[in-house]
């Protein structure tokens, strides 16, 4: 019942729609109570052999009106009522998806999409409910009982009345005990259906993986156990749900029972009339709403009070950046960066993830060993955990505005989680970064990722056209916008052998596309924002060496305003940055221009050796 109160705000904001609907309510039940008076009377009427058709034509036109009457009120009472409850569940999926927008990147690798999928399906039904037939079950239930309780009790009989409902006192418990069952059963259910879509939507998004590793057999286990656990967990709450009714149904016919019985001997003792008795057998008819309605009250609160709780419980969570920045605008657009150490928070980052590559493997992603073992959920850390090696330490760097930063290293070295930190996803006070001249914590986040086009290892494309795509960088570009940032990112010939050009839709997260195609098409996107700032991060490792230099020359062509900084393990797109880092165990082991890096023959000198005969190779062949 606690529930109820808990959504008093929305109650009151809704006012004037709720008062509307219990005024309704309170019309119907009243004019419901006409009817058995009047079929009692005409029963008396019969037996005193005293009915004429005056009395009954004049009985039947006052029934008729009142359905009529009682219809309309009724249809008027479910919109006003059910519209606010309706109100309720759009307003409380807006809450939640602008919180999930607020919310950082830590969070969702902390949570599985299926869970924050329940929160958003399940939990606002709940919601719903309470706010709709919990409402219509807890007033409607409660005024009905009164009035028929005092109709039964003031113009029939109260020694009736008492026998009548001598079972429903029992019955109260067993609804008390099926209400605490419920809500545990319910909660439980409610976890196991997060579980159910999280590996659901796992498994179609990963479909081409399942099916290439043969792990179809494997995976369908997987999915029938938790189907088995969240169907069991569903079957006890319909367990419980199904005893309301028989129990109702029990207390109601022995109610009906104790009726006839006593008000048999009423009549036989001149205590009752039989009209009085028909009368009152139909006002016990109209109590089984009130009893069925004290069950289902105690369902949906019981339900709605678990989903409140989860959704109150992920409103609570705060953001792990605070976004409580004064500026409102960048003074320029050169970066210094000085990092004493930094430690993912709450996750611990091993010396295993670190150490996972050797310099030879440079043809991988820099997936960042770090951020593996935050998406495998190893171990855990404070953020202050000096035990857990620092993913970044010690780095000091500067780049001026309208210049060009390289970044590189061996897998897991620490490259993205430096951009993040440049993007504050994610913070430290062992961090300063400046753009400008401002400390980024000094900035409103808007502001900032306002003034950065950021295109990360795994570009994202939303399941519309090509053409939208890019226009979630620009909404406004012309098409010679288009043209010129589809021609830098060399997607003409690609986007012309498509069936319908730029209107071609791309699919769930861009799955008809390859993944060099995917690339090009987020780097166009981003090039359209025409940012100040450009970020890359191995934003072409899906890309061939010939498109690559391609798209470099056209890039070092282009963004000649822009503050670049490229992340790559292909050196060759690194060679004109005026600064290049070589990232290794989350430390600077080199920095220098790629001349200057060449010149020391160390690790840069060595692995750009390597690519440049790979790629002779490549030609040959």
């Amino acid at each position: 019942m606690r529930i109820f109160w808990e959504l008093k705000y929305f109650f009151k904001a809704n006012q004037k729609q709720y008062w509307l609907a219990v005024s309704l309510l309170t019309i119907v039940a009243l004019l419901l109570m006409i009817p058995p008076k009047l079929i009692g009377d005409i029963v008396d009427a019969i037996v005193n052999q005293r009915l004429d058709s005056t009395t009954l034509t004049l009985t039947g036109i006052w029934l008729f009106v009142l359905a009529v009457v009682i219809y309309i009120a009724r249809v008027l009472w479910r919109i006003f009522l059910f519209g606010a409850s309706h109100k309720l569940a759009a307003e409380t999926r807006m809450n939640l998806y602008r919180h999930w927008l607020k919310l950082s990147p830590s969070y969702f690798q902390r949570n599985k999409l299926g869970d924050l999928m329940a929160h958003a399906t399940n939990d606002v039904e709940a919601l719903q409910m309470t706010a709709g037939e919990g409402i219509l079950a807890a007033f409607d239930g409660l005024l009905t009982g009164l009035i028929v309780l005092a109709m039964m009790v003031f113009t029939i009989s109260w020694e009736l009345t008492i026998a009548a409902f001598i079972p429903w006192p029992i019955a109260a418990l067993f609804m008390y005990r099926f209400g605490r069952e419920l809500h545990s059963g319910f909660a439980t259910a409610q976890d196991s259906f997060g579980q159910l879509t999280d590996i659901g939507q796992e498994t179609v998004s990963g479909v081409r993986t399942i099916k290439s590793y043969g792990q179809e057999d494997d995976i369908q286990s997987r999915y029938n156990a938790i189907a088995k656990t969240s169907s069991n967990a569903y079957m006890k709450v319909a367990a419980t749900d199904a005893k309301y009714h028989p129990t109702i149904g029990i207390t109601i016919g022995a109610s009906f029972l104790m009726t006839l019985v006593y008000g048999g001997w009423m009549i036989i003792h001149q205590r009752l009339t039989l009209g009085q008795l028909t009368s009152f057998t139909m006002y016990l008819g109209y109590m089984i709403w009130p009893m069925f309605a004290f069950g289902w009250m105690l369902n949906i609160a019981e339900r709605g009070s678990a989903a409140f709780k989860r959704i109150t419980r992920l409103l609570n969570e705060r953001p792990d950046i605070i976004d409580n920045g004064k500026g409102t605008n960048l003074p320029g657009y050169d970066l210094a960066v000085e990092l004493t150490e930094f430690h993912y928070p709450n996750y611990l980052s091993t010396t295993a993830d670190r150490q996972a590559s050797k310099p030879s493997q440079t043809t991988a992603q820099d997936s960042e060993g770090s951020e593996n073992g935050i998406q495998s959920g190893i171990g855990s850390e404070s953020p202050g955990d000096k035990a857990a090696l620092p993913v970044l330490n010690n780095l000091s760097f500067s780049l001026n505005e309208s210049g060009t930063l390289g970044i590189t290293g061996p897998t897991g070295s620490g490259k993205t989680t430096l951009l993040r930190l440049l993007l504050r996803e994610y913070e430290s006070a062992d961090v300063k970064v400046l753009w400008g001249g401002v400390q980024v914590q000094n900035l409103q986040l808007e502001v900032l990722r306002h003034h950065i086009a950021y295109v990360p290892q795994e570009p994202f494309l939303f399941s519309t056209s090509i053409r939208e795509n890019l226009l979630l960088g620009h909404a406004q570009a012309t098409q010679s916008d288009l043209e010129r940032v589809i021609e830098i990112a060399a997607l003409q010939e690609d986007i012309n052998s498509l069936p319908k050009g730029l209107d071609t839709m791309v699919g769930e997260r861009g799955v008809t596309l390859s993944g060099g195609q995917k690339q090009r098409v987020a780097l166009a996107r981003a090039l359209l924002r025409e940012a100040p700032i450009l970020i890359l991060d191995d934003a072409l490792s899906a890309v061939d060496t010939g498109t690559e230099t391609r798209i470099l020359t056209h890039l070092k062509n282009s963004v000649r305003q822009q503050t670049t900084i490229i992340v790559s393990h292909r050196l060759s797109a690194l060679r004109h940055a005026e600064q290049i880092l070589v990232l290794q165990d989350g430390r600077i082991r080199e920095q220098g221009s790629h001349a200057e890096l060449l010149a020391r023959q160390d690790w840069y000198a060595s692995i750009y050796a390597l690519q440049q005969i790979e790629t002779a190779l490549d030609r040959e062949h």
